[in-house]
Order: structure tokens, then sequence, then C-alpha cells
């Protein structure tokens, strides 16, 4: 049976940001095979499962259409956790409207969707949610050790970022991206297009005001 899931991938300063962070920790786990370092992306929706593909997209679509203002999340270094998997993470801040989006989106899809794990949050309780990206899963005990001890020795400053799209991915394959910017969902290819991103959501987002505080050039 697809599998599904939503959630958003880095872009600009802030993909910098974290990859400057995560390079300060590369001597400790030199080891590492590439495949256990991933793509860093945060994860709003779970996987699952669903009958109704096309209620899927309509709900994706209508909750995310309701947030007409930029969505501004702050990254505020690296962490660590080690249930269910011993995982190195970027850190993002609580914040009421993405915690909003998720909870509307799980909300929503409730009726059309079976989860392959654990929700993001529990529905309606927004102190379960941790907004993170994803950096490397599956450390090695001694490696993590190492890490963890690293991270306690450090202070990062942080960096403030505008969530541009979120995704909806179709076994691992972006199936719609929803972009807040020009305000409607983009089919693959327009998806993964940079003249897309580069054209015509960066021009549109530059009509928002305060946009001038992110560096998105």
């Amino acid at each position: 049976m697809d599998k599904y899931e939503i959630g958003t991938r880095l872009r600009e300063d802030a993909k910098k940001y974290i990859k400057s962070l995560s390079a300060q920790t590369s001597k400790i786990y030199t080891n590492f095979e590439d495949r256990k370092r991933i793509v860093p992306h945060m994860t709003f929706i779970r996987p699952f499962t669903t009958h109704d593909e096309r209620g899927v997209i309509e709900t994706f679509n209508h909750v995310l259409s309701k947030f007409d203002e930029p969505i501004i999340y702050q990254i505020s270094g690296l962490d660590t956790f080690d249930e269910p998997e011993r995982v190195l993470y970027a850190s993002v801040d609580e914040n009421p409207k993405i915690n909003s989006m998720l909870l509307g989106l799980e909300g929503e899809l409730e009726s059309k969707t079976n989860y392959l794990s654990k929700k993001a949050s529990s529905i309606g309780d927004k102190h379960d949610i941790n907004l993170h990206f994803a950096i490397a899963r599956n450390i090695p005990k001694d490696t993590f050790r190492e890490i963890k001890s690293f991270l306690n020795s450090r202070t990062f400053s942080p960096i403030e970022h505008p969530l541009y799209r979120v995704y909806l991915l179709k076994n691992n394959l972006i199936l719609k991206e929803y972009d807040f910017a020009l305000k409607r969902s983009l089919d693959w290819w327009d998806a993964i297009d940079p003249l897309v991103f580069d054209e015509k959501t960066i021009p549109e987002f530059r009509k928002f005001s305060g946009w001038n505080k992110f560096r998105i050039n």
C-alpha cells in the first residue's frame, strides 16, 4: 500500500545554518556510513496510508490555505534524542502557528488515514509536539555519547527563517507541495523546479512586510 507523509524541506540560509552546525560534529562521527546521514527535514504528519488520496490532497490544500501570512520559525542549535532511535537533530523552538497547522492537519485527516507509527503529536496537546530537523539517525552508542558530550559543551546562536512550503509525499516522492507565497499547491515538476522557487516564490514572498530581515538571495 502507498505510504504518505507531510513535512517541509530546508531552504536557503536555514540549510546553510544546519550544514554548518552538523559540520561541527562531523569529526566525531566520521565513521558514519553515508546511509545514516539523511536530508534534513521537519516532519509534520508521520507516515500514513489512505484509501482516499483525493480527500487527503483536498484536506492538505484546505488547511494550509488558511495561513495567509508567512510562518516564521527559529532554529536554536543541535540536540539529540535516543527513543525510539538515536537521532541528532536541529531543534526548532515552539511555534504556535506551526502547532496550529499540524493539529489542523491531524484533525481533518483523522478519518482518512491510518498511521504507520505514533503521531507527531497528540490531538489538541501542543506540548507533545517536538519540532525538529533530523540530521542523522541510528547513531552507534559510543559515537552518540561523544556527540551528546560535545553538544553539552556548546552554545549555538539561533536563526529565524520562513516556512516557504510544505510537502505531501507519496512513497518518498513529492505528490504536492503547498507554496505559502503563491497560495497554491504545486505538482511535482513545479515543486522541484528551482526557477519556480527563485522567480515566482521569492518575488511573491518579498511582498510580505518584514521579508527583508531574511537573507533569501
